[in-house]
C-alpha cells in the first residue's frame, strides 16, 4: 500500500457551459434546442417611443437609441430619459419586474 500523500488535492470544480444557437433570422433556438432558461426570468421589455419621435433614449444615462425602440433592461429601478433638439427633456424612473412588458410614451414639449 502507499504511505498516505502529505499534500491532498481537492478535484477540480466543474463548469458547465450550454451555448444557445440562434436562427439565422435571429427569431429563437433552432428547433429541438432550448432556449436560455433565464432569459427573461430576469430582464424586463421597454418600449419607448415619443412624439415628436426620433428622440434620444438615455436609460440610467447610458445613450440606447432613438425612438421609437424596444429595449431589454435588467429588472430593477432604471430612470429613462429621452431627448431631442429644440424639446424640453423627458425623464421617467421606472421599477420593471422580471418578465415584464412596459410602454412609456413620451410627450415632448418644445422648449421655450
Amino acid at each position: 500500500m502507499p504511505p498516505p500523500s502529505a499534500t491532498s488535492t481537492a478535484p477540480e470544480p466543474s463548469v458547465k457551459l450550454t451555448v444557445y444557437t440562434e436562427k439565422s433570422d435571429g427569431s429563437g433556438p433552432l428547433a429541438g434546442q432550448p432556449g436560455p432558461a433565464n432569459s427573461t426570468a430576469s430582464t424586463a421589455k421597454v418600449m419607448i417611443s415619443s412624439e415628436p419621435s426620433g428622440g434620444d433614449i438615455y436609460v440610467d444615462g447610458n445613450f440606447m437609441g432613438n425612438t421609437p425602440s424596444l429595449v431589454e433592461l435588467s429588472a430593477g429601478s432604471h430612470t429613462v430619459r429621452v431627448q431631442a433638439k429644440g424639446q424640453k427633456p423627458w425623464n421617467r424612473t421606472v421599477n420593471l419586474t422580471a418578465g415584464s412588458k412596459v410602454t412609456l410614451q413620451a410627450a415632448l414639449d418644445a422648449e421655450e
